[in-house]
C-alpha cells in the first residue's frame, strides 16, 4: 500500500510546536516558496476577519492547489466550494474536508483540474469589468 507523506507548515509559531510534529517554515526566497507550495496537496487557510482580499488563497489558486477555508473574511470569495475548493461551516467540516482531498485522488484531481481550467483568467480587465458591474 502507499503511505503519503504529510507535513504541516506553518510560519511564525513558537518552536515549542515542532514537538507535535508541525514544521516552522523559516522565511527564504519568493522562487524557494514557489517552488514548496507546487508540492503542496492543499492550502489550509481559515481565513482572518480583518482580511480583504487574501493574496496568499490567489497564489494558491493560480498554483492549482486546491484550498480549505472557513471562509471567514474575504476567503468566502476566493473559492468557490466544490469547485476549487471547499468552504467549511465550522472546524469539524474544515477537518473533514482537508482528510477528503489527502485521502481521495479523485476528488483532488477534479478540484485540480477546475483550477488548471480557470488558471490565468484573473486578469485586471477581468477584475475591473466585474467590479464595474457591482458598482
Amino acid at each position: 500500500t502507499f503511505v503519503r507523506q504529510i507535513n504541516l507548515y506553518l510560519f511564525n509559531l513558537n518552536s515549542e510546536i515542532k514537538k507535535y510534529s508541525i514544521n516552522i517554515r523559516e522565511k527564504g526566497s519568493k522562487s524557494d516558496l514557489i517552488k514548496e507550495l507546487k508540492l503542496c496537496r492543499v492550502m489550509l487557510i481559515p481565513g482572518h476577519k480583518g482580511e480583504v482580499f487574501c493574496l496568499a488563497a490567489e497564489e494558491a489558486r493560480e498554483l492549482c492547489i486546491p484550498i480549505v477555508t472557513l471562509g471567514i473574511g474575504s476567503l468566502y470569495e476566493r473559492v468557490i466550494h466544490g469547485q476549487t475548493g471547499f468552504i467549511a461551516k465550522n472546524n469539524e467540516e474544515f477537518s473533514d474536508y482537508t482528510i477528503q482531498l489527502y485521502k481521495n485522488d479523485d476528488l483532488w484531481k477534479q478540484i485540480r483540474n477546475n483550477l488548471i481550467m480557470m488558471r490565468g483568467k484573473n486578469k485586471w480587465s477581468n477584475v475591473a469589468s466585474d467590479f464595474m458591474s457591482k458598482v
